[in-house]
């Protein structure tokens, strides 16, 4: 592994800059102990554990050539780019070299990563070294998950540990947009659907947006005097109801960076029918021509065909059928 040593100095200069979220460790946080055995705490995804020593209500005791570990819990195997430990601080009962003081830890452990120093009351463990995987650019790195500090000296009070974490984002709180996309509206287009000797009075529905949006819809069925709804789905092209009965389309639109739309309803029956009559209330037929979508008149429909009818007061009207 190819390494990088930072200057101590600028690391302890940068501080609280260095970390995206510091943990502060307490006595109390600890439960209390009557007799010297090895013993741990878990918070806010810091572990503390002493191979030895007592845990009491006002300091925490790590006794002579014992070990105090601090790790950053749930790092995955891997943890290239993945959070780590910058920098830790002790805050000890004594001071400098004085008996329980922060001169009692060494980082003479093997392989130890950082730097350890000490002023007054406070000791301060940094990582000063980013290891870059020698496959891998320098964008990769991977920070220190752990560090122990050894109490070689004499016996270390500690009545404060501070835990300085880099590499985690701040969570991000989704914002739920407040202006709505406006609502899309519904066309219908009437046709007839000619199945055997039966006619329907059916329909073509269009969903329209009033804005860029994608749109969503659901059909009800009427069944006992309430409609049943099936699943949304989302609108690619219109839709066709040539099966006999009474509809309602409910739709609403979302656009980008809004909320849904207000809701639309469509209702309308599809309805067989006895003769052409029927279809225009009751009017008398002159005459009835066919035309194919080319605008060449047929005999009879076949197929889509658009029928032209022409009433005995003058007026025409043009349907879709499909046959």
């Amino acid at each position: 592994m190819k390494k990088l040593l930072f200057a101590l100095v600028a690391l302890l200069m940068a501080g609280n800059a260095m970390a995206d979220r510091v943990v502060t460790i307490y006595p109390s946080d600890f439960t209390e102990m009557t007799a010297a055995d090895a013993y741990s705490v878990e918070k806010d995804g810091i572990r503390v554990s002493v191979t030895n020593g007592m845990a009491k209500k006002n300091h925490i005791r790590i006794y002579k050539n014992e070990t105090m570990t601090v790790e950053l819990m749930d790092v995955p195997e891997t943890h290239v780019n993945n959070p780590g430990i910058s920098m830790i601080e002790v805050s000890c009962l004594g001071e400098d070299y004085d008996d329980y003081g922060p001169a009692g830890f060494t980082n003479e452990l093997e392989d130890f990563r950082g730097e350890y120093t000490f002023d007054g009351y406070i000791g301060t463990w940094v990582d000063t070294e980013i290891e870059i995987p020698e496959t891998m650019s320098d964008m990769y790195y991977e920070h220190a998950i752990a560090a122990a500090l050894i109490a070689s000296n004499h016996q270390v009070r500690v009545d404060q540990i501070t835990v300085y974490i880099i590499g985690e984002d701040d969570p991000v709180t989704p914002v739920d947009p407040t202006e709505k996309t406006d609502a899309p509206s519904s066309a219908k287009e009437n046709y007839v659907y000619n199945d055997g000797n039966l006619y329907y009075n059916a329909y073509t529905v269009t969903l329209i947006p009033t804005e860029p949006s994608t749109i969503y819809y659901r059909v009800g069925v009427l069944v006992d005097g309430d409609y049943v709804y099936g699943e949304w789905m989302e609108y690619t092209g219109e839709l066709n109801f040539d099966d006999e009965g009474t509809y309602m389309i409910e739709a609403y639109a979302v656009a980008e960076g809004k909320a849904e739309s207000d809701h639309i309803w469509d209702g309308f029956t599809v309805s067989k029918m006895v003769d052409v009559e029927e279809l225009f209330a009751g009017k008398t037929v002159a005459n009835v021509r066919y035309f194919n979508l080319m605008g060449q008149e047929m005999q009879q429909a076949n197929g889509v065909t658009i029928m032209v009818t022409t009433f005995t007061d003058g007026t025409t009207n043009a349907v879709k059928v499909v046959k």
